[in-house]
């Protein structure tokens, strides 16, 4: 349990991080790029420069709002799709793309009708891939020998990173939330988080526990900062494989 609280203590400060270190690389590459490429008459350049811009002031957003992380998967996306008609690297595409489909399936996106959206994803990487070719024509080849150990290095991170996630399921089954270590969470709260899962409304909560509308959406926006998502749709798909414990019972759910 120590370890637990650790661990989670660590990720909060970490978190406020990651925007942090964007706001400062993204106004870096708006230099850089005001600088190495002053061509406005550049339809990709433009775009790259404006969504830099949006980049960086969205930084800014999530360093007083980082549970609101999917917006980096949505702006890792676009950048993908910028740089694949852009003269990029095909390793800086690659990392984009994956930074993209890393951050849906955290927030679930990955966890119903999974191998449709795997094969969209290869059918998205293939796409890519052509219009790498049709852009660079017999340079591709060149280029994908020039990045080939780092794409190596990157599949073998990945392989044995899915490697021990997978270990850890089979030996573990389901993961496990035990939210008698969440103190900052009031009973209330914890008792919502039950509801929730059941996805029951807002209204029946209230009734049941006699408590306003207002001060359950108050509750409910807390539980979404403590766990990182939006709103109770994508805490259910972030958390679909995962049980729920409260003192030592677990939570009730309605499957997906």
């Amino acid at each position: 349990m120590k370890n637990n609280k650790l661990l989670r203590k660590t990720y909060k400060k970490f978190k406020y991080f990651i925007p942090l270190s964007g706001l400062f690389f993204f106004t870096i590459q708006i230099i850089f790029l005001l600088i190495d490429n002053p061509d406005f008459s550049n339809i990709v350049f433009d775009s790259i420069l404006v969504l830099s811009v949006i980049s960086a002031l969205t930084c800014i957003f999530l360093i007083f709002h980082p549970q609101k992380y999917l917006i980096y998967g949505i702006f890792f996306l676009i950048f993908t799709v910028l740089f694949t008609f852009s003269d990029y690297s095909e390793i800086t595409i690659l990392l984009c793309y994956i930074a993209a489909l890393v951050i849906f399936y955290e927030q679930g996106f990955f966890n119903h009708k999974s191998i449709l959206k795997l094969v969209l994803s290869l059918l998205v990487l293939g796409a890519i891939t052509a219009v790498r070719i049709i852009l660079f024509k017999k340079e591709y080849f060149v280029r994908l020998i020039q990045v080939w150990p780092y794409l190596f290095t990157l599949v073998v991170i990945i392989f044995f990173t899915l490697k021990i996630f997978v270990s850890y399921q089979n030996e573990t089954g389901r993961l496990v939330i035990n939210l008698d270590e969440y103190e900052e969470l009031t009973d209330r709260q914890k008792k919502l988080i039950e509801s929730i899962l059941k996805n029951e409304k807002f209204d029946t909560f209230s009734r049941e526990n006699n408590v306003s509308i207002s001060t359950v959406k108050k509750d409910a926006v807390v539980i979404y900062k403590v766990f990182d998502v939006f709103d109770s749709k994508t805490f259910l798909l972030k958390y679909a494989n995962h049980d729920f414990l409260w003192k030592n019972h677990k939570l009730e759910r309605k499957e997906l």
